[in-house]
């Protein structure tokens, strides 16, 4: 899996006094720069799949299938297909075929993730992250050193419903190109931690 560590700030100011700025040393950061963290996750969760693909063998399988032969691939070696697995094969990418490497990858990335977004008490999402927020339509104070953003892309997988709130989804501090941020912070980043 690629991982990227966030950037070492450049040297910072501290953050006014009397702010309504929340601190968050960096000990207590489930993302900081002391922990490197995937700069894209795929995450393959939608009902059981996770558990359902867990037992999965594809080394046989053919690199490159389209969506409905992988299905009858997965069939052929007595593996129950619920609906949710079904679901989640046809909205894997844009593209009628699947990417049998990629798949898998992406399979064992969310299973990391899981024990990830555990630790933070969340459900989980696919996510994009983006350190520097280009483009970002606002003026930002020049002491504001740290700014990044989880983006939805179209490239990763999401459920039916959540895919389609996305695609219409036109209200939003940021995009990053089509992708509306599902979440962003703004802060000061100081040798203490992160004033956000």
């Amino acid at each position: 899996m690629t991982v990227t560590s966030f950037p070492q700030p450049s040297p910072a100011r501290r953050c006014s006094t009397g702010t309504d700025a929340l601190f968050m040393p960096p000990s207590s950061l489930a993302f900081s720069a002391h922990r490197p963290v995937s700069d894209r996750i795929n995450y393959l969760h939608f009902g059981e799949t996770l558990s359902c693909l867990s037992q999965l063998d594809l080394s046989s399988a053919p690199r490159r299938l389209r969506k409905r032969d992988f299905l009858q691939f997965l069939k052929e070696r007595g593996l129950a297909l619920p609906e949710y697995v079904r679901v989640l094969v046809d909205n894997y990418s844009p593209s009628a075929h699947l990417d049998v490497a990629r798949f898998v990858f992406d399979l064992a990335s969310s299973f990391d993730a899981r024990d990830l977004f555990a630790q933070l008490r969340c459900r989980g999402f696919s996510y994009a992250w983006r350190p520097q927020m280009c483009g970002f339509p606002y003026r930002l104070r020049a002491q504001v050193n740290l700014r990044m953003a989880l983006v939805a892309d179209r490239t990763l997988f999401y459920p039916p419903s959540v895919r389609r709130h996305v695609a219409r989804h036109r209200r939003n501090h940021y995009f990053h190109y089509d992708s509306p941020a599902i979440g962003f912070a703004l802060g000061v980043s100081t040798p203490q931690g992160w004033h956000t």
